[in-house]
């Protein structure tokens, strides 16, 4: 959720600065996000079926959170096609539909294996808590997102970004890539806590079906 926060909050600092896109491209790289989550749902439950959450979980954590800043660290070391050529658009489109799909794979499953818990609270305690791990589920998430979004005017102010920024043309390279190396370092800084604590779910497929068997 922090990592969403620094996202949305420097979305618009990447796509318009640092890959200086036009504002049809931007569409397209917006319409290839959303697309995604058409694909993700429907496709995780063939990919989930009789797999262990925790495993996949923690599998689709580590890929996503590599890949959501592959093209900006290809772009640091001069991997990545130059800005205003149709070969970047397309490839920011083709990499953010990867992204979007591993991102909203990793969300649904995360949200499933919270529900899970709720059979697991009534074995262990005879007590049905939907309501207490929504809420706990909505306030970490919550909360998580606004100190993404903190952190991402953070991550401007280390990065030296001018306040009166018209175009990319009006920012050094310096600071561009400051702001890459830092971006890119949050956020794989929260990808190693984020797939550290879905080491920590203790859930498994043979014990969550045992769970139902028993509140039944």
């Amino acid at each position: 959720a922090a990592g969403v926060g620094l996202t949305q909050a420097l979305w618009v600092y990447f796509l318009s600065f640092f890959w200086a896109l036009p504002a049809h491209a931007v569409n397209l790289v917006q319409i290839a996000y959303l697309s995604a989550s058409i694909v993700a749902l429907a496709s995780l439950p063939k990919i989930a079926k009789g797999r262990d959450k925790r495993s996949l979980a923690i599998q689709l954590s580590v890929i996503f959170w590599i890949w959501d800043v592959a093209p900006i660290a290809l772009r640091l070391v001069g991997l990545m096609p130059p800005n205003g050529s149709d070969a970047l658009v397309w490839t920011l489109c083709f990499t953010g539909f990867v992204d979007g799909v591993l991102f909203n794979m990793m969300v649904a499953l995360v949200l499933s294996m919270l529900t899970d818990v709720v059979e697991d609270n009534l074995v262990r305690t005879g007590r049905r808590e939907e309501g207490a791990v929504l809420a706990g589920q909505t306030l970490v998430t919550k909360t998580s997102t606004a100190a993404g979004t903190l952190l991402g005017s953070t991550v401007l102010v280390f990065a030296q970004f001018p306040a009166d920024a018209v175009n990319a043309a009006t920012i050094s390279s310096d600071v561009l890539t400051r702001l890459g190396f830092i971006f890119v370092g949050a956020m794989w800084a929260l990808g190693v806590v984020s797939t550290w604590l879905l080491t920590k779910y203790a859930i498994t497929r043979a014990q969550h079906l045992e769970n139902i068997e028993r509140a039944q």
